[in-house]
């Protein structure tokens, strides 16, 4: 109880620090598993590393036997293409190390950023199962304004491999993919500064559907919008049409980032 009111006060040290110490004098193992239920969240929340939660999920193992923890037990699934981004990382994203790397977004060369990269494992879809999101921040502040995350992979898995939901092709460096609430990814891509598109899909299990695109380019001078559905039916529409669809797509927020 008293870890959970630190956890809804978002004192993360004192709920880690008073869990840490259950674990230390409890030998039951019902009851670790529910501390450790506990204190890895704790450790995403409180802004833990991956290799120490790495390390903290083996101490679980090696206390309890057998032991998986929900929100985790696809992470070994994901895992060598965790592996593949460290070292793309460790190579400061060099030519070579992303082309030799056939799961990491060869973008990344191209990245005038060079900042740290980061991951998440949520359920996006809503089928039960967590996919992979690689991402680098360009804030050093937060994750939940719009423009601080560029991602730059998306993988979910179909049965029980790793898939990555966007071809690489498409995951160009001049477009910006959003996580959005309720399953929804926006991709912003750019052609210009005369035409750009967002174009929202829909990820549902193992199916990703693009739902609506707007477009926006001028012609003879004008500024022009269209909207494309999700039967590619296109249609002139407003630049305030335009812009009430694009911001009806609300940022996911609170997702928890784990530095590689």
């Amino acid at each position: 109880q008293m870890a959970d009111l630190y956890h809804q006060i978002n004192e993360n040290d004192k709920e880690i620090e008073l869990l840490e110490k259950q674990i230390e004098t409890t030998k039951d193992k019902e009851k670790l598993k529910k501390l450790y239920d506990a204190l890895i969240p704790a450790y995403i929340d409180g802004g833990k590393s991956d290799t120490e939660i790495k390390a903290l999920i083996e101490q679980a193992k090696s206390s309890i036997g057998e032991y998986t923890n929900s929100y985790y037990q696809y992470y070994a699934s994901y895992a060598p293409i965790l592996d593949e981004y460290r070292k793309a990382e460790a190579s400061r994203f060099s030519y070579d190390a992303t082309r030799s790397l056939p799961d990491v977004n060869r973008e990344l060369s191209s990245s005038s950023l060079k900042k740290k990269l980061y991951y998440m494992l949520e359920d996006i879809s809503g089928d039960s199962f967590p996919e992979l999101v690689i991402a680098m921040n360009n804030s050093e502040n937060t994750f939940d304004q719009p423009g601080n995350i560029r991602i730059y992979d998306v993988y979910r898995l179909k049965d029980g491999m790793p898939e990555r939901i966007f071809d690489i092709n498409s995951m160009g460096y001049r477009s910006v993919y959003t996580i959005c609430e309720n399953g929804f990814i926006r991709c912003r891509g750019s052609g210009g500064a005369d035409a750009s598109n967002d174009r929202f899909y829909k990820l549902e299990g193992n199916t990703e559907t693009i739902i609506q695109d707007i477009e926006y380019c001028v012609i003879d001078h004008v500024p022009s919008y269209f909207q494309t559905d999700a039967n590619h039916n296109r249609s002139q529409i407003s630049k305030e049409d335009a812009t009430e669809i694009i911001n009806s797509y609300n940022l996911k927020t609170g997702i928890r980032w784990i530095a590689l």
